[in-house]
């Protein structure tokens, strides 16, 4: 029961909190290469036209909100993972 209470009020912070770091990263990534950087534009409108409307039909069909927001931090956590710059060099 914990488990639920603490994913309802951490989660949604961490969810919020990395949201804003792939956003730093994409304004980092649209910096440095100008205009070369139109494909992560496109996909990032892209992504968030696709991510509404499939919390949309999860929540009308009856989907926990818990679930939901797992399902779109699995998206932000691979969007942190690929606009990391690399570490290996």
């Amino acid at each position: 029961m914990l488990d639920f209470w603490y994913g309802m009020t951490f989660g949604p912070s961490e969810l919020a909190w990395q949201s804003q770091r792939v956003l730093a990263l994409r304004f980092n990534k649209f910096i440095v290469e100008g205009f070369g950087a139109a494909d992560e534009a496109h996909r990032m409108v892209i992504e968030k036209v696709f991510a509404f409307s499939e919390a949309t039909a999860k929540l009308s069909v009856g989907v926990f909100p818990h679930v939901v927001m797992k399902d779109i931090q699995t998206v932000v956590d691979e969007n942190v993972e690929r606009l990391s710059p690399s570490l290996s060099g």
